[in-house]
């Protein structure tokens, strides 16, 4: 499988829990968050085609900074258009958010 955008794959793991139960990870590098959204979606969407139905994408991002305006623009995008894993997290990062300008 070929996703556009995605850098690098590394720290890659699948493995079997109780049962049937199949789960998988990746760190996959990628240029920035709004690429990374969409790379997540078609990731997870594989492995669910593939009957891996628990996936942990950590981003890396080539695109860096220090500015809180990218926080702000991050917490804007996921709020915008959240993927199910990042849900589950919105809050986590609002307080993340919370805590950097404060």
């Amino acid at each position: 499988m070929q996703v556009e955008g995605v850098l690098a794959v590394h720290e890659f793991h699948v493995w079997q829990l109780a049962g049937n139960r199949i789960i998988a990870s990746a760190h996959i590098r990628c240029l920035n968050l709004r690429d990374y959204m969409r790379i997540a979606e078609e990731v997870k969407s594989f492995f669910h085609n593939e009957g891996i139905h628990s996936t942990t994408i950590q981003p890396e991002f080539v695109e860096a900074s220090c500015s809180p305006f990218n926080v702000v623009d991050a917490l804007t995008l996921l709020v915008q258009r959240p993927p199910e894993s990042v849900i589950r997290s919105i809050s986590k990062l609002g307080n993340l958010a919370l805590t950097l300008f404060c």
